[in-house]
């Protein structure tokens, strides 16, 4: 193989390798966001109203009950946007993938169904990223 045919194999190997990369973060197998950068906003109680400002906009969200494991978290964002994401994980923990897209019910109400995921050591320190237009909200809650 001359040396031609070994650069055009590598180039299509790293193009391939990078297509996948970029797919298995399109579906969620790869975090957007690490788990264990520093929340922006504490919040104990998901299901009280928790406002916090992303890109010199006004937000506020919230769960329409306590965090609990087992059962659906339904979340609300209100704010202006044009796309609004959410994950789950814990500090330090990669939870694996759990993003959803949130659905505009109305101009400035994004909602979804979203599930805790399973902590096997039994931990309450849940994490919510928020991406919302492509920037990022960390938002530090606890389960009830």
């Amino acid at each position: 193989m001359t040396q031609a045919h070994w650069r055009q194999a590598l180039m299509a190997l790293a193009a391939a390798a990078l297509g996948t990369l970029m797919l298995l973060q399109q579906m969620g197998w790869l975090p957007l966001h690490p788990a264990d950068q520093q929340p922006s906003l504490q919040c104990a109680d998901l299901s009280q109203t928790c406002h916090f400002m992303l890109g010199g906009r006004d937000y506020e969200v919230r769960s329409a009950a306590p965090l609990s494991g087992g059962k659906p978290v339904l979340l609300q964002v209100r704010g202006e946007a044009a796309k609004v994401e959410a994950s789950w994980q814990m500090q330090g923990m990669e939870m694996g993938p759990n993003r959803y897209l949130l659905q505009q019910q109305a101009p400035a109400d994004w909602r979804a169904s979203t599930a805790l995921p399973i902590c096997t050591q039994r931990r309450t320190d849940w994490q919510l990223t928020l991406t919302i237009d492509g920037q990022t909200a960390r938002i530090l809650t606890k389960q009830q």
